[in-house]
């Protein structure tokens, strides 16, 4: 009860939930720490997940062809793979930014909960939507250029990890881990990062990049249909 407690108050709901249907809901849930991809890879499945702390890309692959779209998620975000029935799962690939500590639902508990509770139909269409959203501002930004892609990706990367335009935070990843995100090639992302340091928009040290200008970074998406997810709006 005491752990269950805990959780209920480090928790951001989507919606309203009768305590009594929360603290049940919780009964059942873990805490994971998760510090590489195939720790990720493993726990995903069948579970609904809601982070506490950390940031990490999650990046749709079909046919092992490399990634076609991808998105960050990190505090407060709820995500997991919901059973869609006959409907073939994609396969997804993960890069942590930062460790990741979360809370894990199993996904038949929830669902059997939700025939006593409807309630929690409420929570989990409202956990849909939230990562729904994240996915399809992906897929508008997958006809984009290389250096749009890039820009969107540093902004949402820097705004989970809670970047202000006073203290920006190191994102530490490698050109290797973008390129293989992103899709885009190593030697053009090396381009185009060079052009946003020359610009003096980022710096980029080895193993992690610095935005130094969110400003000016952020102009380079001003022509762009952001309606799903803006990651400027939640830098201040």
């Amino acid at each position: 009860m005491t752990k269950n407690c805990e959780l209920l108050n480090r928790i951001e709901w989507p919606c309203d939930l009768p305590e009594i249907a929360r603290t049940t809901l919780l009964q059942k849930a873990a805490i994971i720490q998760v510090n590489d991809t195939s720790e990720l890879q493993a726990k995903l499945p069948n579970n609904i997940i809601y982070v506490l702390s950390g940031v990490v890309i999650s990046c749709m692959v079909t046919n092992g062809i490399r990634a076609v779209s991808g998105v960050v998620i990190g505090k407060g975000c709820w995500f997991g793979l919901i059973n869609l029935g006959e409907i073939k799962t994609p396969y997804f690939q993960f890069e942590i930014v930062e460790p990741l500590v979360a809370v894990s639902l199993p996904e038949k508990h929830c669902q059997s909960l939700a025939e006593i509770y409807p309630q929690l139909y409420k929570w989990l269409w409202h956990v849909s939507l939230d990562i729904s959203s994240r996915w399809l501002q992906s897929q508008v930004m997958s006809g984009e250029s290389i250096m749009t892609k890039l820009v969107y990706l540093l902004l949402d990367i820097a705004a989970h990890q809670g970047s202000t335009k006073a203290m920006s935070y190191p994102i530490t990843l490698s050109q290797y881990q973008f390129s293989n995100m992103t899709g885009i090639s190593r030697s053009r992302l090396n381009h185009a990062l060079k052009t946003l340091e020359q610009n003096n928009e980022i710096l980029i040290s080895r193993g992690h990049i610095t935005i130094n200008n969110f400003e000016k970074l952020g102009q380079r998406l001003n022509d762009l249909d952001l309606s799903f997810r803006d990651p400027r709006t939640l830098i201040n």
